[in-house]
């Protein structure tokens, strides 16, 4: 909440947040919300870290309802329909990070999953407002920039690069105009770029056990962001190919899978894809990011715990930390492995069921 309430103080004195505060990483369009909840939080009687904290629940509920219209426009009125929506509505791990924790990461998840719905619709004009929706997510946070290259390689041919350059434009805009209102920095763009998490998850959390030396951290660090960011880029439009949504949920397993670092926040980003592609899978994540939240909050933020979680419980979790990193990083594999094979089943299914499929869908 002070980072917060740094941002805040910054867009309504009209202060250039990059330069007022090193507590902003993010591209220049989650600052313009911040000073909305500001000016509005006071009108509706709100108290300003309860405020904040509504457009990222606001996106949780429109989550729910996206993946509901997901299944619906692509199976119709069945059972499995209410499956996805039901999985993530009833959740801990959005609860956790959007209304205890306050972090906006549901916002560029929300953006991520209409752009992936709307890619592969064939309506006039989907393409193209899928392509801005993810632009949207990457210009609120970076990370969905990670997903650029599969989703423009998987347009249909001649519209590659235009997809491509289109995704880009709202994080464009954003730089332009708040360079424009507030002055250029160049902060702007080296503190985005060069934006490190806080290490509260992955393989970082057993080095000191291992006595390694900095030098082979920092190699370990590289080497696993260097790793994902090919992985990102080739194996989901090698392997997946038009099974997007698989494609989406391998790129996030494998994240969480061998990430050296990253914070407790990301344990949203792929929860949706996982909702959709694997119901056991999805459950098994949840209960391993649930445990790895509480851990994290036991040690570092208790005032984000449940009210009625108890004293011993919560040492409980500061005392399973590791194991609960670990929970992750297992749950990372199994996802990765259930999307594969998922892949393998899809594949095999005969060119007339998948015609048929089509057809029903359309």
């Amino acid at each position: 909440m002070e980072s917060y309430s740094q941002q805040a103080f910054a867009v309504t004195h009209g202060l250039n947040v990059y330069e007022h505060t090193t507590r902003y990483p993010y591209p220049p369009v989650w600052i313009w919300i911040v000073g909305a909840i500001a000016g509005l939080a006071p009108m509706l009687g709100l108290p300003f870290h309860v405020a904040i904290k509504i457009p990222a629940t606001l996106a949780d509920l429109a989550i729910v309802t996206l993946l509901f219209e997901y299944v619906r426009a692509r199976r119709g009125w069945v059972l499995w329909t209410l499956g996805p929506a039901a999985l993530y509505a009833l959740n801990p791990v959005p609860a956790l990070i959007s209304a205890a924790h306050g972090q906006f990461d549901s916002l560029p998840v929300l953006f991520t999953l209409l752009a992936f719905h709307l890619h592969d619709r064939g309506h006039r004009g989907s393409l193209e407002a899928a392509a801005l929706a993810l632009g949207l997510a990457i210009a609120l946070k970076g990370y969905p920039a990670l997903l650029l290259p599969f989703f423009a390689l998987t347009a249909p041919a001649g519209r590659k690069v235009w997809t491509f350059g289109l995704a880009l434009v709202p994080i464009g805009l954003a730089f332009a105009i708040y360079a424009i209102a507030a002055g250029f920095n160049p902060e702007m763009l080296t503190r985005v770029i060069g934006y490190t998490s806080t290490p509260a998850m992955g393989w970082t959390l057993f080095a000191p056990d291992l006595n390694l030396p900095l030098a082979i951290r920092a190699a370990a660090w590289l080497g696993s962001d260097l790793l994902i960011l090919v992985f990102a880029t080739l194996v989901p439009w090698l392997v997946f190919g038009r099974e997007r949504v698989l494609g989406v949920a391998a790129t996030f397993a494998f994240f969480y899978l061998v990430a050296f670092r990253s914070s407790v926040q990301y344990l949203l980003w792929g929860l949706p894809f996982f909702c959709l592609v694997t119901g056991a899978g999805a459950i098994a994540y949840s209960l391993a990011a649930t445990a790895m939240l509480l851990a994290y909050y036991a040690v570092s933020d208790p005032l984000a715990l449940p009210g009625n979680l108890s004293a011993a419980m919560a040492a409980t979790m500061q005392a399973l930390y590791q194991a609960c990193v670990a929970g992750v990083i297992a749950a990372g594999g199994l996802l990765l492995a259930l999307a594969l094979f998922k892949n393998r089943d899809a594949n095999r299914v005969p060119a007339s069921t998948s015609a048929a499929a089509a057809s029903t869908a359309a």
